[in-house]
């Protein structure tokens, strides 16, 4: 049954950190030609095949879905609001498992055994979109793979599958990416655990996750420079600013007719509200391309487009500088080199990196007044990380209420949250947190391990200081050799 669809082709999907993959995922959602999941759901289905080696065909399908969020409602991408979908953004990307298990058996009819892996997420991506019952052209269809900054090893699973596979890259101006991914990291308390803005900068300009395990990723350059003509970027300010005519450029790349829903950001067919991390908004808006630099400094600016030259002048937020304006630029940002950035200067490196870089150490790995402290942190950044209480608060209220948040916590990682003025939501406010340790619990304050604390995390905010610095000299050098993937435009 599966030959009769003719899924000939995979879009690939790469962001380029904060800027807009996600949107443009949920623009393509929908489109007749297009087999998509929502978001980040179909992110990891080449790890997953590669886990499943060693199973026949039904043990390979209750694998699959066991293994993929597609489902379970407790799965749900909560970072990129999969949870409040609909017109009143009450709604989860789930799809009915018995229902896609059917399909999916029926369109895997005619093989005895195992198919391989391209039939099979062939199959997967049919199956989802016959679930939600969507009206899909049988004769030309690409997957959506939200390739997403994974390895080198994945993309090459995926050329091996689909040798003239295309990648669509989002792209925006990296200082005001850098902005948006600074704003984003406190949002999220990712500071916690990744001080600003080191991990930052160096994803900018050196192609580094620390995030992810300090894993290379190729978020301005493509995957492979021998097949560079299959890597494309759009700018996230063209789809703001001109959204119909830059879906239409993409789809003329891509061959397939132009359609309303184009137009429409979704996903499952439903509204989605963007990234709570973003902001509530749904489709396009102007102001995104006028975003102000709140966590850059005028003299951030200058170091961060100097290092951003080259990439700037292909993607066109730049003309080619004159030799004079070249040796200007230049002088300015090695007489600022050494000057910390603004959001350096914002908070130091947590007190969970401190105890951490301390307790390092065997002379303080069993002090009792650390370890003490040590459990305290891990429970707060446990909490605060990834707004990871923030989503058991919405469980509770629902997206479209914020509260005071009481959390009593004890030694062993058990929490109790209680709620305090819960009202309903406005523009700019969130849920606030106050920690209480359980009676009984609290320790004296020891004036000289705090103080070790408060030293340590002085001496990680030298260390990233200098990393910083090490990785501006870095993509320095790096520099002139870079091959960026080319703009999206008409022939």
């Amino acid at each position: 049954m599966i030959k009769s669809f003719n899924v000939h082709n995979m879009l690939a999907v790469q962001n380029y950190m904060s800027s807009g993959s996600i949107f443009l995922q949920s623009l393509l959602d929908g489109h007749s030609n297009i087999l998509s999941t929502p978001a980040l759901y179909s992110r990891e289905i080449f790890k997953i095949w590669n886990n499943s080696l060693s199973l026949n065909k039904s043990n390979l399908i209750e694998f699959f879905i066991e293994s993929l969020p597609w489902f379970d409602p407790d799965k749900t991408d909560v970072d990129n609001g999969l949870n409040r979908l609909g017109k009143k953004a009450n709604e989860i990307a789930v799809i009915d498992k018995k229902k896609f298990t059917n399909i999916l058996s029926l369109l895997l009819i005619d093989f005895d055994s195992r198919p391989s892996r391209k039939t099979f997420l062939q199959a997967c991506h049919i199956a989802y979109a016959l679930t939600l019952e969507r009206n899909i052209n049988k004769n030309s269809l690409y997957i959506l793979f939200p390739i997403h900054t994974q390895s080198k090893q994945i993309a090459k699973y995926a050329i091996e599958d689909y040798p003239n596979i295309k990648f669509l890259y989002t792209i925006r101006d990296p200082k005001v990416l850098l902005n948006s991914l600074i704003k984003r990291h406190i949002k999220l308390n990712l500071n916690l655990k990744h001080p600003l803005p080191e991990s930052q900068i160096r994803h900018l300009i050196l192609n580094k996750v620390r995030v992810d395990g300090d894993i290379e990723v190729f978020g301005d350059n493509p995957y492979f420079n021998e097949k560079s003509c299959q890597f494309k970027a759009v700018r996230l300010e063209d789809l703001h600013e001109s959204p119909k005519k830059t879906m239409q450029l993409i789809c003329k790349w891509l061959s397939i007719p132009f359609e309303k829903n184009l137009l429409k950001s979704t996903f499952n067919g439903k509204q989605w509200w963007n990234k709570p991390a973003s902001g509530q908004l749904s489709g396009f808006d102007i102001n995104k391309i006028n975003e102000k630099l709140t966590f850059l400094s005028k003299l951030d600016v200058i170091r961060v487009d100097f290092l951003n030259s080259k990439k700037r002048q292909v993607w066109g937020y730049k003309k080619k500088p004159n030799f004079l304006l070249k040796v200007l630029e230049c002088f300015v940002f090695f007489v600022c080199f050494l000057i910390p950035f603004k959001s350096e200067l914002l908070k130091l490196p947590s007190k969970f990196l401190a105890l951490e870089f301390l307790m390092s150490y065997k002379i303080f790995r069993s002090n009792e007044y650390l370890i003490y402290l040590k459990k305290i942190e891990n429970i707060k950044t446990k909490c605060l990380f990834r707004n990871y209480a923030n989503e058991l608060i919405e469980k509770k209220i629902g997206v479209n209420k914020t509260a005071e948040v009481i959390i009593h916590y004890d030694l062993s990682d058990n929490i109790n949250i209680e709620l305090e003025n819960v009202r309903n939501f406005k523009k700019g406010q969130v849920n606030s947190f106050v920690f209480k340790i359980k009676k009984g619990l609290k320790k004296k304050r020891i004036i000289i391990f705090d103080t070790f604390v408060l030293l340590s995390r002085i001496i990680l905010f030298l260390k990233f200081f200098f990393l910083i610095r090490l990785g501006m000299i870095k993509a320095l050098i790096n520099g002139k050799k870079a091959k960026f993937v080319d703009l999206l435009k008409n022939k």
